[in-house]
């Protein structure tokens, strides 16, 4: 088994989290519509105090609420880009990341430390789209780009942070994966599912309000797109950089081709408690592997106890540092930031 891990520091002060604070956001990570009474019930307080911890950490930008959109319900392939400029300068990387940030078809879009210095997520219609948009994102820089890596991803799931309290943390797993037929928005559909994906989400009304659609008809195009399973649900995303806590992204790759391992690395990865995405891909690697911790040694203790689980089939894990986020969003658009990294 070949291990690749980059090592990186930092002198940056950070926040903590409080006792309550935890135990709150374990909570409300993936039901961020439960209410402040139910959430006092459990941790012996009172909605007042929930409110408060809640929105002291909505306002010292700890916490943000998203909307969790399945793209590959509404047709798009998520294709993974991982490259490096062989020669950089200060005005070109300026240029090179505003053309990411600016391109309707980048879901993501941030620096990297290891083997490759960026990564970007599209989301295309094939394969051939995917080509055209790169040509389009790279332009004069397409000379320099070297190391290229160009992954098709097959699903993600995404799970909550159970290292911040394990007893409170849901059980739920967002999914993007395709299934079913392909659902069609119409025009009041496409203009909610983009202000969804590109802004944060407060309530229905804010909704409403941002979107110039009436409340009741939003509240019933959200309740059918939830139903449809465009919409996988409302979460709270955490900005673990405040915190003090680095992600990592393992690219995984499996010897031969084995369900039995592919079990393995979902068993392992849903009940582990630093896990907080999983990814297969095809290509250049079989899975992609998003860790959360303040401790880098925790990393490799997680690809030995990978390493047994798949009873040997892993060849190799190469590791990635992830350094910034230039933009991180969930479908199409224009409109900024979005949702979850993955």
């Amino acid at each position: 088994m070949e291990l690749t891990f980059p090592s990186s520091t930092s002198t940056i002060s950070h926040e903590k989290l409080s006792l309550r604070e935890r135990d709150a956001f374990a909570l409300l990570e993936f039901d961020p519509e439960l209410s402040a009474e139910r959430i006092a019930k459990q941790l012996r307080s009172s909605a007042a105090t929930v409110n408060y911890t809640l929105r002291r950490l909505i306002d010292r930008e700890i916490i943000k609420p998203r909307c969790f959109i399945n793209s590959y319900k509404l047709g798009f392939l998520d294709v993974g880009f991982f490259f490096s400029l062989s020669e950089q300068s200060p005005s070109s990387r300026e240029k090179l990341i505003l053309r990411f940030q600016e391109d309707p078809s980048v879901a993501y879009f941030g620096s990297v430390l290891g083997d490759y210095q960026y990564m970007a997520v599209i989301l295309c219609s094939d394969l051939s789209d995917f080509s055209s948009i790169i040509m389009r994102l790279t332009g004069n820089h397409g000379a320099i780009v070297s190391d290229k890596r160009i992954v098709p991803r097959i699903s993600v799931m995404r799970f909550a942070r159970k290292y911040l309290n394990p007893k409170l943390a849901s059980n739920k797993i967002l999914t993007l994966a395709r299934s079913g037929d392909v659902y069609k928005l119409d025009e009041s559909d496409e203009k909610l599912i983009w202000t969804l994906g590109n802004q944060p989400f407060h309530s229905l009304r804010q909704l409403a309000k941002s979107t110039g659609m009436p409340l009741a008809t939003v509240d019933r195009r959200v309740k059918r797109l939830k139903s449809a399973e465009v919409i996988q649900g409302f979460f709270y995303d955490l900005n673990v950089s405040k915190l003090g806590i680095q992600s990592f992204r393992l690219l995984v790759h499996v010897q031969g081709l084995s369900c039995a391992v592919r079990r393995a690395v979902i068993a392992l990865c849903t009940k582990h408690l630093l896990v907080v995405y999983l990814i297969e891909a095809l290509g250049s690697w079989d899975f992609e592997i998003g860790i959360e911790t303040s401790d880098p040694r925790q990393i490799s203790r997680f690809v030995e106890e990978l390493y047994a689980a798949t009873d040997r089939r892993i060849s190799s894990v190469e590791i990635l540092t992830e350094l910034e986020d230039f933009i991180c969003r969930h479908y199409p658009g224009k409109l900024g930031c979005g949702v979850p990294r993955a």
